[in-house]
């Protein structure tokens, strides 16, 4: 009987220890409101971010503009699931009310394979827009277990009153990349796009 108590603890331990590395690996980010450019526009969400150490040889975003460079970087993976090679996405994390409602405003140029990773902690269902966005851009709602469930080409607003992208179905993050980079590499609905990587 003792022994079975003493295995008994040390896998409680092992767990325990197990638990704490991967939340230390998985810490959040957290904020209160929703986003907008190539932002998102409805109620308010709170939302998540990994902050895990990048795998070798992920490299860390291009410059962008001096506000979203502030942002944390990572890496998403996007894996069509069929055969065909994963592309790495090098993004900045829109994980705050402040990050999300700016999105790529004022970004001048969105070089291929970088992007912006809109990060949530409950599902939502509102859209994005293009208000003061200077380039064209794809968009992948993604759901809670990383599929992708809806695509679209959001074109820059050079109106007041710009048009809303929105998904139609509930989403849990989102995926900015420049647009026509989603065809250039055959991603489509149902793919899976997963935040695999962070740095502070």
């Amino acid at each position: 009987m003792p022994d079975v108590e003493v295995r008994r603890r040390s896998r409680a331990r092992v767990w325990a220890a197990a638990t704490v590395a991967v939340a230390g690996l998985l810490g959040a980010c957290i904020g209160n409101d929703p986003a907008p450019g190539a932002t998102a526009v409805d109620g308010p969400a709170t939302a998540t971010a990994g902050t895990s150490t990048p795998a070798d040889g992920f490299a860390p975003p291009p410059s962008l503009h001096p506000d979203v460079d502030q942002l944390p970087a990572g890496t998403v993976l996007v894996d069509p699931g069929d055969g065909a090679e994963s592309r790495h996405v090098a993004v900045r994390i829109a994980a705050t009310d402040d990050a999300r409602r700016r999105g790529l405003m004022e970004v001048p140029d969105v070089p291929d394979g970088a992007g912006m990773w809109f990060a949530y902690d409950e599902d939502r269902t509102g859209g994005f827009w293009m208000r003061n966005t200077l380039v064209d851009l794809d968009i992948a709602w993604v759901d809670a277990a990383g599929r992708i469930v809806a695509t679209t080409t959001m074109e820059v607003c050079r109106v007041s009153a710009c048009p809303t992208y929105e998904p139609g179905v509930p989403y849990r993050t989102a995926l900015e990349v420049r647009a026509g980079w989603f065809e250039a590499n055959g991603v489509e609905v149902g793919d899976t796009a997963v935040l695999v990587a962070t740095t502070p």
